[in-house]
């Protein structure tokens, strides 16, 4: 999935929170490409609610989950999850199985909780990990 000549010529930008309201029809092989470089380490949910057919999401080799949360049972929703962390970039493909048309593409983001608490040799920490 790394060659952006499978796919539209330039990669769509997309980050947490991002609605990106795009089309398939005209583009090479009927799927766009985009590309997703978090700053943060998280997990994300990409779905395509709200398509106007039925849509498929790719992503380094990542299986997608055809029951996405916050679309209808019947809508042409595909979604998929996964982790992230910084450093990383992930390839998001979104297309159709032989068809075209118009696909917004949602970025939804938990964030994790990565504070950092110093700890010397022979010191005792306590906390939680809940939240």
């Amino acid at each position: 999935m790394n060659q952006d000549s499978d796919y539209n010529t330039t990669p769509v930008p997309v980050t947490c929170g991002s609605n990106i309201s795009n089309s398939t029809v005209g583009s090479k092989g009927g799927k766009n490409h985009h590309l997703f470089c978090p700053t943060q380490t998280g997990r994300v949910e990409a779905s395509t609610c709200g398509s106007s057919f039925e849509t498929e999401i790719q992503t380094n080799g990542t299986t997608r989950d055809s029951n996405c949360a916050d679309c209808p049972a019947d809508s042409n929703a595909s979604c998929v999850g996964f982790n992230f962390r910084p450093g990383e970039c992930y390839e998001i493909v979104v297309g159709g199985d032989g068809v075209s048309g118009d696909y917004v593409l949602s970025m939804n983001c938990t964030i994790a909780n990565t504070t950092v608490v110093p700890v010397g040799c022979g010191s005792v920490v306590t906390g939680s990990t809940v939240g």
